[in-house]
């Protein structure tokens, strides 16, 4: 994942990374459904990707969801992990953003809401 940040910070297209690595969580995921670092792992993923497609001027939605639903899965399997918390945390104040960017109200994303 750290190439395809790189590649997409530097301007460059990390789609195919992003994809990679996410493919990479699944097949770790596969082997143990039950492990909270892998299930942020790929959230982590996401938001990057997320990232990424914003700078493309693309809609990045879909990875947002799919990294909240993973953060949810690994809070629900390690509810003190505060590396999970921040990344929700700031994955809902970016995608929030990006929503008031887009005339939409972000207020069903941020902490009031579990």
């Amino acid at each position: 994942m750290n190439w395809a940040s790189y590649r997409a910070a530097t301007g460059g297209d990390a789609t195919e990374r992003f994809a990679e690595a996410e493919a990479d969580l699944d097949r770790a995921l596969r082997l143990k459904p039950d492990s909270a670092e892998v299930w942020l792992d790929r959230a982590t993923v996401n938001v990057h990707r997320g990232s990424h497609l914003q700078r493309l001027r693309q809609d990045p939605s879909e990875c947002y969801r799919k990294a909240e639903a993973d953060l949810g899965k690994a809070l629900e399997l390690r509810p003190g992990a505060a590396s999970a918390w921040m990344r929700r945390g700031a994955l809902r104040t970016n995608w929030g953003f990006h929503r008031l960017g887009k005339g939409e109200d972000p207020r069903e994303l941020f902490a009031w809401r579990r």
